[in-house]
């Protein structure tokens, strides 16, 4: 009998990033996609940012490399994501940036990204 899996879901913004990656090269997408459907069954799939690059907004997020099969190099994309809640077992695995690695694109957007999230949540309503 299959599992349900976890919850994994993608911020509004990543998909301009998956548009970006179509303009590059169709393949990414599918890729991309894939690695999403993989976070279904395995939300520890990726590796453990920890903080670097100045990025603490996001030093709670893991990352994927990923590339098209037929790039033999270094991968030159990141699947930025963050289990949620951070401590314990995950009840959501959220996306936060699918984009190039060059000049930290993924890791600047989701540090945007998360911080803006963050920021909404402490903000008091009116």
């Amino acid at each position: 009998m299959p599992s349900e899996g976890y919850d994994v879901r993608a911020e509004p913004e990543v998909g301009e990033d998956l548009r970006e990656l179509q303009a590059v090269d169709p393949e990414l997408v599918g890729v991309a996609i894939k690695l999403m459907v993989e976070l279904r069954d395995d939300p520890w799939l990726g590796e453990h940012l920890f903080e670097r690059y100045n990025l603490r907004p996001i030093k709670d997020c893991r990352k994927i490399r990923f590339d098209v099969p037929s790039w033999k190099q270094k991968p030159r994309y990141r699947l930025v994501y963050r289990n949620e809640p951070t401590d314990g077992a995950p009840g959501l695995v959220r996306v936060w940036s699918i984009a190039a690695r060059a000049d930290l694109v993924a890791y600047a957007r989701a540090t945007s990204r998360v911080a803006r999230a963050e920021a909404s949540k402490r903000r008091p309503r009116r």
